[in-house]
């Protein structure tokens, strides 16, 4: 810990990478001459990363809101009072924050209650906290108690407030005189991603369309002395616009921002990229409360006027910081009850589920899926992808804890109608892509209820051949057929749609929406009270 603080305290004096000095011609307000600073700490994609230990006697995590605990702690210990903002999907994706979604939906929402311990300021909404649902995020913010910033998500309909943000647009934070503006984004993307169910009431513009204009306006209102931009959208390549990765594009070309804090794409990235109008930082501390943004900023007054602004940055690695004892003692009573959930049984199973074969043959971890989707759906074709590759569940009692490894994500089932040509080009696009390594595990979707055989060597467009349907009747390409498929895919996760069976995503009017897979996942082991695991024997590589 002293040589973190160390890192530290040689950043708030002199700064970690790049920084730049710019003469400016405003006045300072209140501010009397004198050399100022602010210290601007935010973390990202904390997705559930609240407890140091793992569940059901699973290894420490060694990330963790403790460890962050612990630097904000040591940081005020150091004289300063920083700015602590979080950039969003901080709510999904581990056992705590699944618990605390839709499980105890009474008390204050943990994330809420240990970012208020902390003593953060403001919040970001991430895509995935907007997937969980109004219910979810629309406490959630009840509870945060402090501002929670998507300028760019706008509300829709009728009445006085359409044409307005849903959420907090942007907030101003006073540090002894001292105006801070931070203006927050959400990625425009999620309309693309999530089914309008979960955003009703809202859309989503493109960040780099509105940011200028925010930006300025927030300037002429307020005449902050720093001005931050915050938001859950990835670095990219800073080529020009894009919907989902504008960070770089937007720290090289806005006016009046000091500070770009980035998320969603979970890389960490400390920069300071060349802007014509002045030194601006980019900072992206990746994810799961690995790491943590520290952006300082320095200004001298000067006969009533800012003569000079300096701008600081890096990303600091958490994994020497020592949780904080007072936090884990803090929180020790919400952690004994997402534990106790953990450990719940579900249902006996009777051999061993690896997650490792399911790219290479049918495995029984997807062949569970895909019997649960067809299941609740009576669907004809079923999709699904390996969310993990890594690991297994040995037999004995399955738990609750068991059956979040099967199903990661709290992504909803839906049905929806597919020629039977399309079905084949999807599987074409998804096993190309496997073929080829591009892309992440999750979007190599397989298939059920068909017959089918890829061949590895086959030209692009020749690599799945569908022989029959599961049951051994013909398959017609021109016939139209239910699928089952999730919320992610349907609404154009990993492209498949689009780009393989060429159907927009904005065109398509769900049959039927089931719930949560993992909920669906649940009750049917839970239901059959003893499990098999079996491979299908459906598909397979040929030469």
């Amino acid at each position: 810990m002293k040589t973190k603080l160390a890192i530290v305290c040689i950043l708030l004096a002199c700064g970690a990478i790049g920084y730049g000095v710019y003469r400016l011609a405003f006045s300072s307000a209140e501010l009397r001459d004198g050399s100022y600073e602010v210290v601007i700490c935010a973390t990202g994609d904390v997705h559930g990363a609240y407890f140091e230990k793992g569940y059901r006697g699973e290894e420490r995590h060694k990330s963790s809101l403790a460890r962050v605990a612990t630097f904000i702690e040591n940081v005020r210990a150091n004289g300063k009072n920083p700015i602590v903002l979080d950039l969003g999907d901080a709510y999904q994706g581990d056992m705590a924050s699944y618990y605390y979604n839709y499980v105890d939906t009474v008390s204050e929402h943990i994330f809420a209650s240990m970012t208020k311990y902390i003593g953060y300021d403001a919040y970001v909404v991430g895509n995935h906290d907007i997937e969980t649902g109004h219910a979810v995020y629309d406490r959630v913010r009840r509870d945060l108690g402090k501002p929670y910033l998507a300028a760019n998500a706008i509300r829709t309909g009728e009445g006085e407030e359409a044409g307005l943000p849903y959420f907090d647009d942007y907030t101003m934070i006073d540090r002894d005189g001292i105006r801070i503006a931070v203006i927050g984004m959400t990625n425009a993307n999620i309309g693309n991603w999530l089914s309008d169910s979960l955003w009703y009431g809202m859309e989503f513009s493109i960040i780099s369309d509105i940011a200028q204009q925010m930006v300025d306006s927030v300037q002429a209102a307020h005449r902050p002395h720093v001005t931050v931009l915050a938001i859950h959208s990835g670095r990219g390549d800073g080529s020009g616009p894009d919907i989902e990765n504008e960070g770089l594009y937007l720290a090289r070309t806005l006016r009046g921002v000091d500070v770009v804090l980035c998320s969603h794409d979970h890389k960490v990235v400390p920069d300071a990229p060349y802007n014509p109008n002045g030194p601006i930082v980019l900072l992206d501390a990746g994810n799961k409360a690995r790491n943590i943004n520290v952006a300082v900023v320095k200004f001298l007054v000067k006969d009533g006027e800012v003569r000079r602004k300096i701008v600081e940055g890096d990303v600091f690695n958490l994994s020497d910081v020592e949780p904080s004892a007072a936090f884990e003692e803090r929180f020790s009573s919400h952690y004994a009850a997402v534990d106790s959930f953990a450990d719940l049984p579900v249902c006996t199973i009777m051999d061993t589920i690896r997650f490792d074969v399911s790219l290479e043959k049918p495995s029984a971890y997807l062949t569970l899926i895909h019997e649960v989707q067809l299941e609740a759906t009576g669907a004809d074709v079923s999709f699904t992808a390996p969310l993990t590759t890594r690991g297994f569940i040995a037999p004995g009692v399955l738990t609750q804890a068991d059956v979040t490894e099967l199903y990661r994500f709290e992504n909803k089932l839906v049905t929806i109608t597919m020629t039977g040509r399309q079905i084949r080009d999807y599987l074409e696009f998804s096993y190309g892509n496997q073929i080829a390594g591009e892309g992440p595990t999750y979007n190599y979707d397989s298939a059920a209820g068909i017959k089918y055989r890829v061949n590895r060597k086959a030209a692009k467009g020749r690599r799945v051949s569908i022989t029959s349907m599961a049951d051994g009747s013909k398959f017609d390409p021109e016939r139209e057929y239910t699928v089952a498929i999730n919320s992610y895919r349907v609404n154009g996760g990993g492209y498949l749609l689009r780009d393989g069976a060429g159907i927009d995503p904005d065109t398509i009017e769900p049959l039927a929406e089931y719930g949560e897979v993992r909920t669906l996942l649940r009750e049917y082991l839970s239901a059959k009270g003893e499990y098999t695991p079996h491979k299908a024997d459906n598909w397979r590589f040929v030469k």
